[in-house]
């Protein structure tokens, strides 16, 4: 017969019921989940719990107030379940239908929420979380028109603006800073190599050049200046060159001319001579002390040169703060001379009369390049009458000169390793000085 009104949801609806066994405890679930507590009716030994007070529900989840016995009679009535219940139809469950909080991420598939469904400017710095964005580096100056890639914030609003998408020719960067280490750079000897599962690339210069950088951003560095070297005759060893290392230095587009220090020239008559600086932009690596002769300290420079003969005190040449070390000092008259100083510690002093002459002061080990190399070793100082030699520091230090059997070694080139002092050769006749070591400017960054 026809009907007045909605047409029913359901062809059948009837009343369900399910007897649990209590099992000591107030946990249990149901077989249907319910909306809440008054959906359903519980019975324990027969009488009636009261909903909300007795027991709640959450979707199949029952929850008794007191712990239910399994001799208790314990069973549910379903009052609102129906049977042969119709699907929704498409778009009929409207936002008034869904409980706040009721979408839980459980109930979002992995990468499901595209950028289309985020408002312009909802997620805001409230919604992130302190340490979640990290940035590489801010930078100070933005080229005209940033690459595609790069990524850039307002600094005039404070506010993180996105990553440039497609080449911008017209592009005014007056007020944008690059927050990527991006740039493109050329000069020395270029290698690559990885560690911690990053790649780095690494400019060696072992003379000087030029070094073409473009962009912005921070690198790593090693700069090493030219080796003293040793005086002549009972001499002191030449000091090591300056050595600067550190990374996050900052670098603009442009040229840069890369300063590569000789080392100090050998000597036949004289005080040993300073090496020459090694220059990285505002970096400066002073060169290494020259070695003194008979009765003199030395010269001061990135390291010290070592005392002389005769020059009766613990310490040579001083060195440059926060790049090297003095040099050793000598006894009183026909002591040994003292080593150069290297880029780690001071030079050894020279022992008593007729003893051994001081070695040169050990250099610093870097793995710039992707291998541990020690650099900046001092000179060993020479002897009088000693049948021994004095050692170079570890870094191209080269080993003094003693009696005709041992003659002053030269500092290893692009070390800055300072050369061995000149020793007394025959009688009356003395060894001259060699060379001292030639600098080295190193550059890496991550890529």
């Amino acid at each position: 017969m026809g009907y007045v009104g909605n047409k029913a949801d359901s062809n059948y609806s009837s009343i369900d019921k399910q007897i649990i066994t209590g099992n000591g405890g107030t946990g249990y679930t149901l077989s249907h989940s319910v909306a809440n507590a008054n959906e359903i009716e519980v019975f324990v030994n027969n009488v009636r719990q009261d909903p909300g007070v007795a027991y709640t529900v959450n979707n199949a989840a029952l929850t008794m107030t007191g712990a239910v016995a399994n001799t208790d009679s314990f069973y549910v009535v379903f009052i609102g379940k129906a049977v042969q219940t119709k699907v929704p139809a498409d778009g009929s469950v409207g936002t008034a239908k869904i409980a706040n909080a009721a979408v839980s991420t459980t109930k979002i598939a992995n990468a499901a929420v595209s950028t289309t469904k985020i408002a312009d400017g909802a997620v805001t710095a409230a919604k992130i979380a302190a340490g979640a964005v990290s940035v590489v580096a801010v930078q100070a100056t933005a080229p005209s028109s940033p690459d595609q890639g790069d990524m850039w914030f307002n600094s005039s609003a404070s506010t993180v603006s996105g990553i440039v998408t497609k080449a911008m020719a017209s592009y005014s960067g007056s007020q944008w800073d690059q927050m990527s280490n991006k740039f493109t750079t050329s000069g020395g000897t270029e290698s690559t190599y990885s560690s911690g599962g990053v790649t780095y690339k690494v400019h060696t210069f072992t003379s000087s050049a030029t070094f073409t950088f473009s962009g912005v951003g921070t690198v790593n560095y090693l700069v090493v200046a030219g080796g003293g070297s040793g005086a002549y005759a009972h001499a002191g060893g030449g000091g090591a060159g300056g050595y600067l290392a550190g990374s996050n230095f900052q670098l603009t587009a442009g040229s840069y001319n890369i300063i590569v220090g000789a080392g100090g020239a050998g000597t036949s008559n004289s005080a040993g001579n300073n090496g020459a600086n090694s220059v990285l932009s505002t970096l400066t690596a002073i060169g290494g002390g020259g070695g003194g002769t008979n009765n003199t300290i030395g010269t001061s420079g990135g390291s010290g040169g070592g005392a002389g003969e005769r020059y009766n005190a613990a310490l040579g040449a001083a060195g440059t703060s926060g790049q090297g070390f003095a040099g050793g000092g000598a006894t009183s008259s026909y002591g040994g001379g003292g080593g150069g100083g290297g880029a780690s510690e001071v030079g050894e002093r020279g022992d008593t009369p007729g003893g051994r002459p001081g070695n040169g002061g050990d250099g610093i080990s870097s793995s710039i390049t992707g291998t541990a190399v020690t650099r900046a070793g001092g000179g060993g100082g020479g002897g009088y009458t000693v049948s021994s030699q004095s050692s170079g520091g570890s870094g191209g230090g080269g080993a003094g000169g003693g009696d005709q059997s041992y003659v002053p070694v030269a500092g290893t080139v692009n070390t800055g390793g300072g050369s061995g002092g000149g020793g007394q050769g025959a009688v009356n006749t003395y060894t001259t000085s060699k060379n001292g070591g030639s600098g080295i400017v190193i550059i890496s960054y991550a890529i």
